[in-house]
């Protein structure tokens, strides 16, 4: 590895696992997460420079700072504010007004990334795809490559990339989940300690009980406990809300309590999802990494029995909005202690 020039970062290794291929539906979930950021300084100095041409262009977009300080961590961060549901920045039917008025180089880095995403670790930075877009199931194999002045315009970037350590038992799921035929009964069985994989343990009304609890997450959440910043991808206004209700709809009219392994069609993007999950490490999102593959395979069952009920034909279109709506909603901490506070599914 070459060394930096004086008074700069070292250089990173990159790493991938496949190439990162991305083609944007405009389905503006990305715009309406929980809290948009945190936003660096250089995030915070773009914005400010491009804020007289977006007032220009949109005069009536903006009534308030487009920003709001609160604690992230043990530390106070900046975040794009949110209105209805979206960013301040979000604009029916056009998307972002800052890209749309001095162009994506302005954007926060979060949001230009998006569903990209840069971790350091140790000498190297990692580079790839979080399986939290709605059309990530759509687009893994055979997207459009990302662009390489894309890449050249990030990369330089990466030295401010959050920083993930590897996380108890890592290497060993990742050995699991190389594996061409795994299935979530054998990560089940792996997760239990279980003897025999062949006969996973069951848990159905596990998954059944916490599917009620996040329900009712929901519901205290789109009651108005939550400010505006706050309330993300649950706001009645969005993608995630339409999906995450026409899911509760159906399951909540089903009379079958039973939660069956994934469909074969859907298995190939789940054991890619999960390969993600660990290298990017966004487990770190998650009580644990148990947990963390427990809210994966709990969103593929539930998705797949939703996407099971035209008979034999699997839309998998539909499996891969529903399954990244799950795991955007429960990359909230709240929603998360809907289906962790009765403890795992085997004791």
């Amino acid at each position: 590895m070459a060394a930096a020039p004086s008074g700069q970062e070292p250089a990173l290794r990159l790493r991938v696992l496949a190439t990162p291929r991305h083609d944007c539906g405009g389905c503006s979930s990305c715009c309406s997460s929980y809290r948009i950021g945190p936003l660096s300084e250089a995030d915070r100095s773009r914005l400010a420079q491009a804020l007289p041409r977006l007032h220009e262009a949109y005069p009536d977009q903006l009534n308030a700072a487009p920003t709001y300080s609160a604690l992230h961590g043990e530390q106070q961060a900046h975040f794009l504010r949110k209105s209805e549901g979206f960013c301040v920045l979000y604009r029916q039917g056009l998307g972002c007004t800052l890209h749309a008025s001095a162009g994506a180089e302005h954007k926060p880095l979060v949001c230009q990334l998006f569903p990209l995403q840069l971790i350091r670790d140790q000498e190297q930075i990692r580079l790839g795809n979080r399986p939290t877009c709605l059309r990530d199931a759509m687009v893994w194999e055979k997207g459009s490559p990302l662009a390489g002045e894309f890449l050249e315009r990030v990369l330089p970037l990466s030295p401010r990339a959050p920083s993930r350590p590897e996380q108890r038992a890592e290497a060993s799921v990742v050995a699991l989940l190389r594996l061409p035929d795994l299935d979530t009964g054998t990560l089940l069985s792996f997760l239990a300690e279980h003897p025999t994989p062949h006969n996973p343990p069951s848990i159905d009304s596990w998954l059944q009980a916490r599917l009620l609890d996040l329900f009712q997450a929901a519901d205290s959440v789109t009651g108005g406990e939550f400010d505006a910043n706050n309330q993300g991808p649950l706001h009645p206004n969005t993608r995630t809300s339409d999906e995450f209700s026409d899911f509760r709809d159906w399951a909540e009219a089903r009379s079958d309590r039973d939660w069956p392994e994934v469909h074969q069609t859907a298995l190939t993007y789940l054991r890619d999802a999960l390969q993600r999950l660990v290298f990017l490490r966004q487990t770190s999102l998650y009580p644990g990494l148990e947990w963390a593959l427990l809210a994966y395979i709990s969103a593929a069952r539930w998705a797949s029995a939703y996407c099971r009920q035209d008979g034999d034909f699997f839309d998998m279109a539909r499996f891969g909005r529903l399954f990244a709506t799950l795991l955007i909603i429960l990359e909230s901490p709240r929603m998360q202690r809907a289906l962790v506070h009765q403890g795992p599914p085997f004791a």
